[in-house]
């Protein structure tokens, strides 16, 4: 992009404008994506509970809807840091330091895992209790949902600046 004998790289130029025009970009994007992936959680939560236990008062308090923040929010900090430090040492394919494989894979092998033990102890796996086994990759999936609409809405404030 030239104009009046000054030439800026556009690549450059468009990083910096970003840095200036959004500095908090990945850390806002966090704290959206564990607020909106603990508000989905806690809501599959209750609905299942109303399910399986319609007689029982099946409501949180603030308190435990803060730990809840909390725990997914460590566990989600570890896995973004992991993909951050390795996005950052190696260079290799696109797909394989993506965000979906650094935080599904584990929490799919951790799920299969944990499967035999649905078909060994049935008992200990009713009312619903099997869906602790799916919980992991549940909740991945929801955070990169929402990472991922996170993305998709902000990239297009970012173009239009």
């Amino acid at each position: 992009m030239k104009k009046e004998g000054l030439s800026v790289d556009r690549k450059n130029f468009r990083k910096q404008l970003q840095k200036t025009g959004f500095p908090y970009y990945k850390t806002i994007r966090f704290v959206w994506s564990v607020l909106f992936t603990t508000l989905v959680l806690t809501f599959i939560s209750y609905t299942l509970m109303e399910y399986y236990f319609p007689l029982n008062e099946n409501s949180l308090s603030i308190g435990d809807y803060f730990y809840m923040v909390a725990f997914v929010g460590v566990l989600t900090g570890v896995g973004e840091t992991l993909y951050e430090s390795i996005s950052s040492q190696f260079n290799v394919n696109k797909w394989l330091i993506n965000p979906w494989t650094v935080f599904m894979i584990p929490s799919l092998l951790d799920s299969a895992l944990k499967t035999p033990l649905l078909f060994e102890n049935p008992k200990q796996y009713q009312n619903g209790l099997w869906l602790d086994l799916y919980a992991a990759p549940i909740g991945a999936f929801i955070y990169l949902i929402f990472r991922y609409l996170f993305n998709l809405i902000f990239s297009r404030f970012k173009k239009e600046r």
